[in-house]
């Protein structure tokens, strides 16, 4: 199921603090957002590589859907997380026909899941690395949570036509806002609240893909542990004015952009010691979490890397719902990503 699609899917990305819907067309290669919610989640629904909707879950989606009035019966679901796996692997010159087998047997070498109980798919990519070789992206699933996703997008009474890497919506949705990116390789962060989001690009192909264990949260928990509160008052804290900070509520999120910087510059360092034929030119940042008070300038700093914001807000139409026309512009990249999945 994986990469595979059809006209006017409804985008599904299931993330840890929210559900972001997305329906999206391309007309005169111009990009139209017509839809765009988000179901708040108190607890995320993903843990330890299995998906357990709550009934209280099923039914806030039941009630978005139709009052969104979604007429498609076909969603596009993102998966991601411990259950899912992308590696890029080098293998020799061989015919299209004969690359499925191959791949079973680069498998067994990186996989960690048990090859009888998971769903491999692959994409070649239009790189030349070395003489007489290929470079292929091995995609890995396990069978049950892929299942599971399908029995919950079908318990809304909604088709699961396409399940897809996260990642690779990601990519979709940046290679299709920003066409013919200037720089040849470029990488993007996308900061959730438990984990962001780390891919890279070369010449608008995904090449590089990665899920990094940090986000808004670590923040949130700064503040929890500075100011003796709950999560969820260390939360509105968070959200509130920066000018209604107290000085304490100022040093944690300090402490927190330093530990989200230390780890998106260890994955940064892992990408560029491990694929030293490329040269990263530009880095983008997007997510809830990426507008966090001076985690950009802490990343710049980090990173010494031309960086910026991703903003596509004047390449796509939107004429969803008003109130969320930031959040969407802010983090939902991947589910536009995600609802412009077509047939290949």
């Amino acid at each position: 199921m994986f990469f595979l699609g059809s006209k006017n899917l409804l985008g599904f990305d299931i993330g840890a603090s929210k559900i972001k819907l997305c329906v999206a067309q391309i007309k005169s290669n111009s990009i139209h957002v017509k839809k765009y919610f988000e179901i708040p989640m108190d607890k995320n629904p993903i843990h330890q590589g299995e998906i357990h909707p709550t009934d209280k879950l099923i039914q806030k989606c039941k009630v978005a859907l139709s009052k969104l009035k979604i007429k498609s019966k076909k969603v596009c679901a993102g998966v991601a997380g411990s259950s899912v796996m992308v590696k890029r692997v080098t293998i020799p010159l061989m015919e299209d026909s004969l690359i499925h087998e191959q791949i079973r047997w680069e498998a067994e070498q990186y996989i960690p899941f048990d090859l009888g109980s998971v769903i491999l798919e692959h994409k070649k990519l239009d790189l030349k690395l070395q003489p007489d070789s290929l470079e292929v992206l091995l995609v890995a699933a396990q069978d049950h949570f892929v299942m599971q996703v399908n029995q919950f997008i079908q318990n809304l009474g909604k088709t699961c036509a396409c399940i897809d890497v996260s990642s690779f919506a990601l990519s979709n949705a940046l290679s299709r806002t920003y066409k013919g990116l200037p720089h040849k390789t470029v990488a993007l962060f996308d900061i959730g609240a438990e984990s962001t989001h780390f891919i890279v690009l070369h010449r608008d192909e995904l090449i590089f893909s990665r899920d990094v264990p940090i986000g808004g949260k670590a923040h949130t928990q700064e503040i929890e542990k500075a100011m003796g509160l709950s999560f969820q008052e260390a939360e509105a804290f968070k959200k509130a004015s920066v000018g209604e900070w107290p000085e304490q509520v100022h040093q944690a999120v300090l402490s927190g952009n330093k530990l989200v910087t230390d780890q998106l510059t260890g994955s940064i360092e892992f990408f560029l010691n491990t694929s030293s034929q490329f040269d990263l030119e530009k880095i983008y940042i997007t997510g809830g979490g990426a507008f966090t008070p001076g985690l950009l300038e802490a990343l710049k700093l980090s990173l010494q890397k031309e960086m910026e914001i991703l903003n596509f807000s004047d390449r796509v139409k939107y004429s969803g719902d008003p109130s969320l026309k930031n959040s969407f512009f802010q983090s939902g990249a991947v589910s536009l990503g995600l609802a412009l999945r077509k047939d290949k």
